[in-house]
């Protein structure tokens, strides 16, 4: 949920992190700036967004405005296979009620 939430980090700039990171969110956020200088296309700003930001607490807040709402976030290994198809699929998914297992999934709104 965390990685979703840094502007900045689109699909391909993503993967770039987890391949760099060995799929491990949490190096990514806990990263050094010099670690990260070295994936390409990573700039100054999108540094400072991850490395000065504090993850835990906004993780804590998010969470708990999701419980109020009665909704969940959806990661990687959750999201719908036909999802996944997708040339650039989707980090995570913010839901509200249940996810039928239907091929269909519908998407309200977006962060752009």
């Amino acid at each position: 949920m965390v990685l979703n939430a840094i502007p900045g980090i689109g699909p391909v700039m993503l993967k770039r992190l987890l391949d760099h990171f060995s799929e491990d969110p949490w190096e990514i956020i806990h990263a050094n700036p010099s670690k990260l200088t070295q994936i390409k296309g990573i700039g100054k700003k999108l540094i400072q967004s991850i490395t000065e930001t504090n993850w835990m607490d906004w993780l804590s807040r998010e969470t708990e405005k999701l419980n109020k709402m009665n909704g969940c976030f959806i990661d990687n290994e959750e999201i719908p296979s036909y999802l996944k198809e997708l040339e650039d699929p989707p980090a995570g998914l913010y839901c509200l009620g249940e996810i039928p297992h239907l091929p269909c999934i519908s998407i309200v709104g977006t962060t752009y």
